[in-house]
């Protein structure tokens, strides 16, 4: 059960519509976190924009990005086992 209801495209304000687009466009589907992003769109476009700043960039290789995922995606998993980092 979440805490926080994700909205639907239709329950969300119209200037989340186009995010809700964008994931479907890129992705075949929403991302989990654009509905609950949806309660504050002004929000989630400002984090959009500084994610994009730094792609734009040119200072982290594409290379670098599925390392980045990968890295998420394992503290996300050893976290959530209990695990903790030795010496931390």
């Amino acid at each position: 059960m979440t805490r926080v209801h994700p909205l639907t495209r239709e329950e969300a304000p119209a200037e989340a519509h186009p995010l809700y687009d964008a994931n479907v466009k890129a992705y075949g589907q929403v991302l989990n976190s654009t509905p609950i992003w949806a309660y504050r769109p002004t929000i989630q476009l400002g984090v959009k924009a500084l994610a994009d700043g730094i792609q734009q960039s040119g200072l982290i290789s594409e290379s670098l990005v599925p390392n980045f995922i990968n890295m998420k995606t394992y503290f996300r998993r050893r976290f959530a086992m209990g695990s903790v980092i030795p010496g931390i």
